[in-house]
């Protein structure tokens, strides 16, 4: 539980600079690693203890994520990309998602804010 607080604090942490990196229109990314601005990705999340839910998702140039599942669109989340690294919130910070690019997979853990941990993983669809 510790471990999952802590990377819920350190991804809000790095989400606080999205700010600073929408000015810019970069989203973080530095050189070594390709941007992630404008893909789209299909996978799913899983709070422990439920089953899977499908979603898909787009990391939009601004820094806004474009996200559906259950049949539902939203664009309340923001992301943020440091090298291999990935992170984004959804509906102003109640989930938390964080981890790690390989190609064209990505899969992290996420923690929101009534304590709930899971995990997520998602395969580039572009």
């Amino acid at each position: 539980m510790r471990l999952m607080l802590g990377i819920a604090l350190s991804a809000t942490l790095l989400l606080g600079g999205a700010a600073v990196a929408q000015s810019g229109n970069s989203c973080g990314r530095d050189g070594a690693y390709a941007s992630l601005s404008g893909s789209r990705w299909t996978g799913a999340f899983t709070w422990d203890g439920d089953p899977p839910v499908s979603q898909t998702m787009t990391l939009m140039p601004n820094c806004t994520l474009k996200y559906s599942y259950k049949g539902n669109t939203y664009t309340n989340g923001r992301w943020l990309q440091r090298g291999s690294m990935v992170v984004w919130d959804t509906n102003d910070h109640y989930a938390v998602y964080m981890g790690r690019i390989d190609g064209r997979r990505m899969s992290g853990v996420m923690n929101n804010e009534n304590g709930d941990a899971g995990t997520w993983s998602f395969k580039r669809a572009d």
